[in-house]
């Protein structure tokens, strides 16, 4: 019998990616005036501080200081001290990733009680996506909004996440299509979910990719190209106030450095 074959995501995407480029490029026109968007601006987005020991991730947070919302790894049992330590050196908001690191729901709720005093926006993936029937519990009571991370890819029954989340993190290279994202977000919102863009380590390219659907978000967590040193393209903007923007040029608006800027 022939095995089946997984689908890799990523290349997905980057083929429809390519697609619209050039459809949109056909078109001498920006993808997002061709998508109906009056505005190229997206939500601010987070900077994400990875996780470490306490003293590490608050210098990494001095050294972030123009923006103005950190993304904060944890999931450790140093958690509490991280962010005390944090808090020493600011008092902006902060948006928490527990990284599935909280396995009961007791054990969430102390972190929680915790964090609602700590000018915390949200918490990504409190508990194990294997857990969704005890994130349903967690949702009940949490005083802040949850956001599924590892619990939603794209393909889960959305009306049972809505059951266990407040937010979807939706990430282009896990759903594999700007266009099945966009369809996401029209049915999230029928369910009164919020969204969230995310992304992995990523260059400017794929990050402009997800600013494009973020212009339909509420909240964007697209740092991903100002975590790597040797970002091949460029024409995505992080603006003063943190809100991701794409450029003036055709298509996603994105060059390669040796295109010019």
């Amino acid at each position: 019998a022939e095995l089946e074959k997984p689908v890799v995501y990523s290349a997905q995407a980057a083929i429809e990616m390519a697609w619209l480029d050039w459809w949109a490029k056909s078109q001498k026109q920006s993808l997002w005036k061709l998508w109906g968007h009056e505005s190229p601006v997206g939500p601010v987005t987070s900077y994400t501080i990875g996780i470490d020991s306490p003293s590490i991730m608050q210098q990494k947070v001095r050294d972030a200081s123009e923006f103005p919302v950190y993304k904060i790894k944890l999931g450790t049992d140093q958690d509490r001290e991280i962010i005390e330590a944090i808090r020493e050196v600011t008092d902006k908001p902060l948006r928490i990733d527990a990284n599935e690191g909280w396995k009961t729901v007791d054990q969430a709720k102390r972190e929680i009680e915790f964090l609602v005093t700590q000018n915390v926006e949200l918490i990504e993936q409190p508990m194990p996506a294997s857990e969704l029937e005890l994130m349903k519990k967690l949702k009940g009571w949490s005083p802040l909004p949850l956001a599924a991370d590892e619990s939603f890819t794209g393909n889960e029954n959305l009306k049972e996440i809505a059951e266990a989340f407040h937010i979807i993190n939706i990430k282009l290279m896990k759903i594999g299509s700007l266009k099945k994202a966009r369809r996401v977000i029209q049915q999230a919102k029928k369910m009164k979910l919020k969204v969230m863009i995310g992304c992995m380590i990523e260059s400017s390219l794929a990050n402009a990719a997800g600013t494009l659907v973020a212009l339909q978000a509420d909240y964007a967590d697209l740092d991903g190209h100002l975590l790597i040193s040797n970002d091949p393209f460029n024409g995505l903007v992080v603006g003063e106030n943190a809100k991701v923007s794409l450029s003036k040029h055709l298509g996603f608006g994105v060059r390669f450095n040796n295109e010019g800027r």
